[in-house]
């Protein structure tokens, strides 16, 4: 058993005291129960739960998310057909909580300022119902890879991802979104729960001051960039207060006119108010708003929240010096012949007539579908994907549908699809390739109980397995 750093200890049994520390000491190694959340962009909550119960699987409602469970079984629902079809997200409780408190609604401006790998960004979209714009951000971009195969898997249609730092959404978007979620880099002790080596590994006092720097113009961005009447979320993994009282009463003290601490609060959620002096230091009054969720609260991984609302406009300095962001589009409007081919492409399946009333840009070699107007985005930075990726087109001028596009839009393809059986399934969600059904197109979109798993490609009597190489079953 991994030790606990005595530091680490000293500073927790000046907050907690020493009952409630001890608390904290069962849970710091105790591993995490499983967990995860229904996507509802795609099937109902009542509907995934029947479908995990009959794989053997008990479910118990997480009552401050309407689409979570935790989850108990023999296996991993991670290793399901229905995980890889993007039904559900494994994530863990607590995680949940921060897109609930922001509560997005369908047609609103999002910001996820730092979003990979995705579990609150999926959950935002399904909040917002697909509707309206959800920037998601991530300057790393191995990171933000991940990002974009959780996006495609979930089926994610509103979404605009940049690689930008996030300290530069305030200067490039002042006073522009409806919402803002800001799940900072942290030191993460919450992590403790999966990683008995955390501290050995990451855990040390000066980690967590560089940490504090981040945040605090990362916050100062997110408040510049929320429009006047918006909301902020912040939160962290962690519960260290330089992450999370400190960066609230930073907050006040540069925007003292132009922000409120909301009380927060979710149904069933057990939280504690926030720390008001640590180590000789004193926060804020404000700060007994915070949410601190400690381990041994719900038996979930650590988490600290606060909920900020914008009464004012604010302008960054470097708005108020004259300098202006450039942005740019990636692509061109697709013209009306592509266009027109497109169609035919998809006439077989019934979903031609969805092109004509769909804005598309052509960006590189693939065809984009924008579902919502983006044009605003454009004008202020560069997006590097924006809405779904539809087909990849061919200096021949063939075509192929993207997994993505499937994924997104399955409601397009169920009147044609071949719906295979569970053996049959599996096989193809294990890389096979299958015998091509008679009288199919030349790329068949495949179904497992009124689902979509992937392309298959006809070749001849065969079809090819098209599903993407990281999403094939191992």
């Amino acid at each position: 058993m991994a030790e606990v750093p005595k530091d680490f200890s000293a500073r927790y049994r000046e907050i907690l005291g020493e009952e409630l520390l001890e608390e904290l000491l069962k849970f710091v190694f105790l591993p995490l129960r499983r967990s995860l959340r229904v996507n509802t962009l795609k099937i109902s909550v009542d509907r995934l739960r029947s479908l995990l119960e009959k794989e053997g699987f008990s479910l118990k409602p997480i009552p401050w998310c309407p689409a979570g469970f935790w989850v108990e079984g023999d296996s991993s629902p991670g290793k399901l057909l229905y995980h890889n079809m993007g039904l559900y997200y494994i994530q863990d409780a607590s995680s949940m909580a921060p897109p609930e408190l922001l509560g997005p609604r369908p047609g609103e401006f999002v910001l996820d300022m730092a979003a990979a790998p995705g579990g609150k960004s999926t959950h935002l979209a399904a909040l917002m119902e697909g509707r309206g714009i959800l920037v998601v951000n991530e300057p790393l971009l191995y990171r933000a890879k991940v990002l974009v195969g959780n996006l495609e898997r979930m089926g994610v249609r509103n979404s605009a991802l940049s690689v930008l730092r996030g300290n530069t959404f305030g200067w490039r978007f002042p006073n522009f979104f409806d919402r803002v979620l800001l799940d900072a880099p942290c030191s993460a002790e919450g992590s403790t729960r999966k990683d008995e080596s955390f501290f050995k590994k990451y855990w040390n006092l000066s980690y967590i001051r560089r940490a504090q720097n981040v945040q605090k113009s990362l916050i100062v961005s997110a408040i510049h960039s929320l429009k006047p009447g918006g909301t902020l979320v912040y939160s962290t993994c962690t519960m260290t207060p330089e992450e999370n009282e400190a960066i609230l009463t930073y907050a006040l003290e540069a925007f003292p006119s132009q922000i409120e601490v909301e009380e927060a609060s979710l149904k069933g959620l057990r939280a504690m108010a926030g720390v008001e002096e640590f180590e000789g230091t004193r926060f804020h009054p404000e700060v007994r708003k915070i949410l601190r969720i400690w381990p041994f609260l719900n038996d979930t991984e650590a988490f600290t929240i606060f909920k900020i609302k914008k009464v004012r406009e604010t302008l960054p300095a470097s708005v108020r010096r004259g300098r202006t962001p450039r942005g740019r589009v990636l692509g061109r409007e697709v013209d009306k012949d592509l266009r027109r081919k497109l169609e035919e492409f998809f006439r077989p399946y019934g979903a031609g007539e969805f092109f004509r009333e769909t804005r598309l840009f052509l960006s590189g070699d693939h065809i984009w579908v924008h579902t919502e107007d983006f044009s605003r985005l454009f004008e202020r930075a560069v997006f590097n994907r924006v809405g779904v990726k539809a087909v990849r087109v061919y200096s021949s001028g063939q075509m192929r549908p993207t997994h993505a596009f499937l994924m997104a839009f399955p409601h397009l393809f169920r009147e044609v699809a071949w719906e295979v059986d569970e053996e049959t399934a599996h096989r193809f969600a294990y890389g096979e390739n299958l015998p091509a059904p008679e009288g199919s197109p030349e790329y068949v979109p495949i179904f497992f109980k009124g689902h979509p798993l992937g392309w298959g490609k006809r070749n001849e009597k065969v079809l090819l397995n098209k599903i993407p190489t990281p999403l094939v079953l191992r």
